[in-house]
């Protein structure tokens, strides 16, 4: 079967989707990806997958050039023509939904991992706004099995009839190799704090740094680290010049993007993400409770379904930096608590969002 994967970046597909990639170039499928050529596209064909570079703008909003874009969205899936594809990212989801159903292809499998910026954004709250998206995604998604990554996404999407009880569908996150990211003993020496994510205002960087203030203040010894890349297509980009500042004076450590966040999460002694962005599932906290590490995260859509208040971790409300310092203090002050909710996450994980029961879901979605 010739099955399509379209994505806004080749880190996409790296990231969250080459398991599922790898699994069903294994089955004897015959898989096509297309997606912007960025520093990730080598890991896509150095593991000889089928991969066409296709330039589509995350942001812009120019009509003629929009146009444009739909047109070679037509042409590429002209050419292949896939009997399934399936579409990741807002704007992929949305112009390859609608090619897709004019060309007639038999399967469209949407995944809809988070709502992120336009939901969460501040131009984003205007009522108006958000129901102009919902009418975009209500045409595009017509007719397609959709992929949610959390329940609340789900019911939004079903109690604003956006889309057909029928064609939803909940798979929790991209999965992870449990075999890749497993748990080790606590290393010795200052304990260290990370915050793993894309360095954008709604992941909560802003909030982890006047909370490590606060910290300092009480003479909390640890070491916070920042790892990930700016992405400086969002909007809401942290720009290098404010982190390098954060850097100079002697908040933060700025690690940037790391391929071996196995490593990154068994030097930490907690991990942190205090996002306020509509997340699907979080890969990043997904591989951190796999570590057996606790965790810190935001009380929102998508943090919830891996940690588990009191359990795996603590969840704080979005922007309470009191409550942001107050949890990860009281984490760093109790090993035995912390080990616990380490023990308890990794069961999570094997459970429910290891890479063979996620694409297993997935397969079954897309008749597979």
């Amino acid at each position: 079967m010739k099955i399509l994967f379209f994505a806004n970046t080749s880190w996409n597909l790296y990231n969250f989707r080459f398991h599922l990639i790898e699994t069903l170039v294994s089955d004897g499928h015959d898989v096509h990806l297309i997606s912007p050529q960025d520093e990730f596209t080598h890991f896509l064909t150095d593991a000889g997958f089928q991969w066409q570079r296709f330039q589509i703008s995350r942001k812009g909003m120019n009509l003629l050039e929009e146009i444009k874009t739909l047109r070679e969205v037509k042409e590429v899936y002209s050419q292949i023509r896939p009997d399934i594809v399936f579409n990741f990212t807002p704007k992929c989801v949305l112009y390859g939904s609608v090619i897709a159903r004019i060309l007639k292809i038999p399967k469209i499998v949407n995944t809809i991992s988070g709502l992120g910026y336009l939901f969460s954004g501040p131009k984003m709250r205007l009522p108006v706004v958000r129901e102009i998206i919902r009418t975009f995604y209500r045409f595009s998604l017509y007719g397609s099995q959709v992929i949610f990554q959390n329940p609340e996404d789900m019911k939004e999407f079903l109690d604003r009839r956006v889309i057909r009880k029928a064609q939803a569908f909940l798979v929790r996150g991209s999965g992870v190799d449990i075999n890749r990211f497993v748990p080790t003993p606590e290393r010795e020496g200052v304990p260290i704090v990370v915050l793993p994510s894309r360095l954008i205002k709604e992941k909560g960087a802003f909030e982890f740094v006047q909370a490590v203030r606060l910290l300092k203040g009480r003479n909390v010894t640890a070491r916070f680290v920042l790892v990930g890349q700016i992405d400086y297509e969002n909007p809401s980009a942290i720009s290098k010049k404010q982190i390098n500042s954060w850097v100079e004076e002697g908040v933060v450590e700025w690690w940037g993007w790391r391929s071996d966040m196995d490593n990154v999460y068994q030097l930490s002694r907690i991990v942190c993400l205090p996002s306020y962005y509509r997340e699907g599932t979080p890969k990043t906290l997904i591989e951190a409770a796999a570590c057996g590490k606790a965790i810190v995260a935001g009380n929102i859509p998508g943090c919830r379904e891996i940690v588990r208040n009191n359990q795996n971790g603590i969840l704080v409300e979005s922007g309470n930096i009191k409550q942001l310092a107050d949890a990860i203090q009281k984490l760093l002050g109790d090993k035995e608590l912390r080990i616990q909710m380490g023990l308890t996450g990794r069961q999570f994980v094997e459970n429910e969002f290891q890479n063979l029961l996620i694409t297993s879901e997935i397969k079954q979605v897309a008749g597979l």
